[in-house]
């Protein structure tokens, strides 16, 4: 197992091919980009497949479902974004 790291968008919608299984461990801001981190088995490195992740800024409309599960919160540029992946 290894843990990587994976620049995202500042958008409200973005697709990420992760390897199989991987777990997605946080959001935080690193050198002012936006870096999830995921813990992933070498083993299905090259199996990959989608991962929907969803961001929303403090007080945006959120379409809530037993899909939507919280990532993280980071502070951006003086606003509060919240990430989520949907399955």
């Amino acid at each position: 197992m290894k843990i990587y790291k994976y620049e995202l968008d500042l958008t409200h919608k973005q697709t990420l091919e992760l390897p199989q299984g991987a777990q997605i461990l946080t959001i935080q801001l690193q050198d002012g980009k936006i870096v999830l981190w995921a813990l992933v088995d070498d083993k299905c490195e090259l199996i990959k497949g989608n991962r929907f992740i969803e961001c929303y800024y403090t007080g945006k409309e959120i379409e809530i479902s037993h899909e939507l599960t919280y990532i993280s919160t980071i502070q951006y540029n003086g606003l509060v974004y919240h990430f989520f992946e949907r399955k």
